[in-house]
C-alpha cells in the first residue's frame, strides 16, 4: 500500500501502520520517507511506533531549509525520548537560524528531562542563545534588554534624568556603567524600536503596550509613555520558554482543571505579580493534553504558544483586534473550546467573559486584585446594583476556580517565588456567592485545605518551611502575623512594630459603650442628649 499509485493510498496506509504500532512496518515507513507525497505522514508514524532505528532518517530533516519542516522534526523526534535526541536538540538550539525553533527545542528537552528524570540546564541554554544574537543587537536598547535577561533580572527601566534600571528579586537598581539619560536621548533609545503606526499611536494615547522582540532571544513586554520630564518606558523579560505547572510553582492537584469543559478560572494578583506567567502555564496544560480550540486574547502577546495537543489562535488587541470586548464578540462565532483573556479590566470584558461560561467554554482570565475573596467581589461589584443578584446567582454556578498570587524575594537562590492562593469553587462557596456572603470566604478557606483551598498564610508557611522565603518576608505579608511572630527575631519584630500607627482605643471610657463621640465630651449615666 506504502508504493501504490494513488497518493490518498499511500498516505492512509503510513498512518494507519503508524496507528497499529507494529514494529514491522519500521523499514518500509522510512522508505516512505523519499517519497515527498507521504514523508510528513510516514514521519508522524515513525514517532507513533518509536522505534529507535527511525531516530536518524528523521533527524536529516533537522538541516531543512524550511523553518516549519525543522519545526515538526523537532516534534516528531522528541516522541522517542533518547539521548541521542536530546543531543540532536541541543544542536538545534546552537545552530538553528529560527528563535521559534530553538525556543521549541529548549522546551522538549525539558519535557524529555522531567520524563526520563535526567537533568538539563535549560537556563544555559537559553543563555547560550541569547549570547549567539547580542553581537547582532539592534542597537543600544537591544544590548540592554539581552543584558538584563542574562542577568536573570524581570525588568527594564528607561527614565528621564537616570541611568537605564534593572529590577532583580523585586528591586530596582542603577546599571553600573550607564551615562544618565537626559530627554533626547531617552526619547532617540525609546522611539528606535517603534514602527510608524506605533508612533502614531503613542502619539494619540501618550502610551502605548507592545511585545518587542529581539529574533535569537526573546520577547519583551513593553510599555512607552509619556511622563512630566519626557518620553519613559519599562520592559518586562518574558521567559524564552512557556512555563509548566512545575516552574511557576502551583500544586500538582490543580491539573485536574483540564476537566473542566465550562466555567470560569481567574487568576488574579496586583500588577507585577506573575499572572501573565500562571496564566500561560494553565494554557500550556491544556495544550499538553486537550485537543481542544483554544482562543486568547492579549494586550500584547507574551508567551507564544505552538501547537501540541490543541490548536491555539493567539490574539492581540490594537494589532489583531481593536478591543478586548471587540474580540470577544467574535470569538463566540470562531468555535473555540477555551477563551482566555489577558485582562478583564472593564464591566463590558467581564460580562462578556461570564457569558461565555454560561455558553458552554471554558474562559481563564487574569484580574488585579489583592486576595481571592477580593477577586469576587470584584466580578459583582462592576455591574450595576440592580444587577448584582443576577450575576451573584450566574457567578456561582460558572465560577470554577480563583487562584490569587504575589511574588516574594527567594532566600535559597536568586530571583522569586509564587505564593498562591487558592479558592476552588465547590459547594459550601457557591453558597456563600448566590447569598451575598462573600466575606466569609476567609473563614472557609481557613478551614477548607481538604477540598483544596489554600489560604496566603499557609502558602507562606509552606513556603518558609521549604527554606525558599525567610520568616521575616513571611511576616511582612501574612495575613495573621501572629502565626509568624515566633519565628522571626525579637529585634526584627520591634522595629516593625514601631513603624506601625498605634492603635485607637476603641473604648477610651473603660464602660463598655466604645468610643467617645469626636468633638462633644461623653454625657454623664441619666443626662439628657
Amino acid at each position: 500500500m506504502l508504493s501504490d499509485e494513488d497518493w490518498w493510498t499511500r498516505i492512509t496506509a503510513a498512518e494507519t501502520l503508524g496507528r497499529i504500532g507494529d514494529k514491522r512496518a519500521v523499514d518500509p515507513l522510512i522508505r516512505a520517507l523519499d517519497d515527498k507525497d507521504v514523508q510528513w505522514a510516514a514521519i508522524e508514524a515513525l514517532s507513533m511506533i518509536k522505534d529507535k532505528r527511525a531516530i536518524t532518517p528523521i533527524a536529516r530533516f533537522l538541516n531543512h531549509e524550511a523553518d516549519e519542516v525543522r519545526m515538526a522534526t523537532v516534534e516528531a523526534l522528541s516522541a522517542f525520548e533518547d539521548p541521542g535526541v536530546v543531543k540532536a536538540l541541543q544542536d538545534r538550539v546552537k545552530n538553528d537560524p529560527s528563535a521559534e525553533v530553538q525556543r521549541r527545542c529548549i522546551e522538549l528537552i525539558r519535557e524529555i528531562s522531567e520524563k526520563t528524570g535526567s537533568t538539563q540546564d535549560v537556563s544555559a541554554l537559553v543563555t547560550m542563545a541569547a549570547e549567539r544574537a547580542r553581537g547582532r543587537s539592534g542597537g543600544k536598547l537591544d544590548d540592554l534588554l539581552i543584558r538584563a535577561r542574562q542577568q536573570h533580572c524581570s525588568d527594564v527601566h528607561i527614565s528621564v534624568g537616570l541611568p537605564p534600571l534593572f529590577r532583580s528579586a523585586g528591586v530596582i537598581e542603577p546599571l553600573e556603567g550607564q551615562q544618565v539619560l537626559d530627554a533626547a536621548a531617552a526619547k532617540r533609545v525609546l522611539c528606535d524600536i517603534l514602527t510608524e503606526p506605533q508612533l502614531e499611536l503613542l502619539e494619540k494615547e501618550q502610551q502605548i503596550d507592545f511585545c518587542y522582540v529581539i529574533p535569537n532571544v526573546g520577547r519583551y513586554r513593553a510599555n512607552i509613555f509619556i511622563q512630566r520630564l519626557g518620553m519613559g518606558g519599562v520592559f518586562r523579560i518574558i521567559p524564552g520558554i512557556v512555563p509548566t505547572f512545575r516552574d511557576v510553582g502551583l500544586p500538582d492537584y490543580l491539573t485536574a482543571v483540564t476537566n473542566n469543559h465550562q466555567g470560569m478560572i481567574i487568576v488574579s494578583g496586583p500588577a507585577g505579580s506573575g499572572k501573565s506567567t500562571t496564566l500561560a502555564a494553565l494554557v500550556n496544560l491544556i495544550n499538553e493534553r486537550k485537543r481542544s480550540h483554544i482562543l486568547s486574547v492579549e494586550e500584547p502577546v507574551e508567551f507564544v504558544h505552538t501547537m501540541k495537543q490543541s490548536l491555539v489562535n493567539q490574539r492581540e488587541v490594537h494589532k489583531h483586534t481593536q478591543s478586548f470586548a471587540n474580540a470577544l464578540r467574535g470569538a463566540l462565532r470562531e468555535d473555540p473550546d477555551i477563551i482566555v483573556i489577558g485582562d478583564m479590566r472593564d464591566p463590558e470584558v467581564i460580562s462578556m467573559a461570564l457569558e461565555a461560561a454560561e455558553t458552554g467554554h471554558l474562559v481563564i482570565g487574569t484580574m488585579n486584585t489583592t486576595s481571592a475573596h477580593k477577586t469576587v467581589d470584584r466580578v459583582i461589584e462592576s455591574f450595576p446594583p440592580n444587577e448584582q443578584d443576577a450575576v451573584r446567582l450566574a457567578l456561582s454556578e460558572t465560577l470554577r476556580l480563583v487562584i490569587c498570587q504575589r511574588l516574594l524575594p527567594r532566600a535559597d537562590q536568586p530571583g522569586q517565588v509564587a505564593c498562591f492562593e487558592i479558592l476552588p469553587c465547590v459547594q459550601n462557596v457557591r453558597t456563600l456567592i448566590r447569598d451575598d456572603k462573600v466575606y466569609q470566604l476567609p473563614g472557609i478557606m481557613e478551614l477548607g485545605r481538604s477540598q483544596g483551598m489554600r489560604t496566603a498564610d499557609m502558602s507562606l508557611e509552606a513556603l518558609m518551611d521549604a527554606g525558599k522565603i525567610t520568616p521575616e518576608d513571611a511576616y511582612i505579608r501574612a495575613v495573621k502575623k501572629e502565626t509568624f511572630e515566633g519565628m522571626v527575631s525579637a529585634q526584627f519584630l520591634a522595629e516593625i512594630q514601631a513603624l506601625e500607627p498605634p492603635k485607637i482605643d476603641d473604648d477610651p471610657s473603660g464602660d463598655g459603650r466604645g468610643p467617645m463621640p469626636s468633638g462633644n465630651p461623653a454625657p454623664s449615666v441619666g443626662s439628657s442628649i
